[in-house]
């Protein structure tokens, strides 16, 4: 694993390898790929839904995958009504725990 770990870290890495790689059942292999700064969109994508935290932290502290998509109106319409709705939902257990 350290030697595919090596490979999935190297930015000279082929696209398709850095895939085969993504889907490795090692998680440091994973979160390598992640962490990958040439690591196309569509493989740190995928890597961001990992059940894994350090793989997909990796994601999201890779500097290309945060260039990758920029807030847009719609996005943050849909971000602001989550939030709301996870407000609701921590105002009601908390008054479930007043009770």
């Amino acid at each position: 694993s350290s030697a595919r770990s090596a490979v999935a870290r190297n930015p000279n890495a082929s696209p398709k390898i850095l895939q085969r790689l993504a889907g490795d059942s090692n998680r440091e292999v994973r979160e390598a790929v992640a962490s990958n700064p040439n690591t196309p969109p569509n493989i740190l994508e995928k890597l961001a839904g990992d059940s894994n935290e350090y793989v997909s932290s990796a994601v999201a502290r890779n500097q290309y995958y945060r260039g990758l998509s920029p807030p847009t109106s719609e996005s943050t319409g849909l971000g602001r009504q989550i939030a709301l709705v996870a407000l609701a939902i921590i105002g009601a257990v908390m008054l479930l725990l007043l009770l």
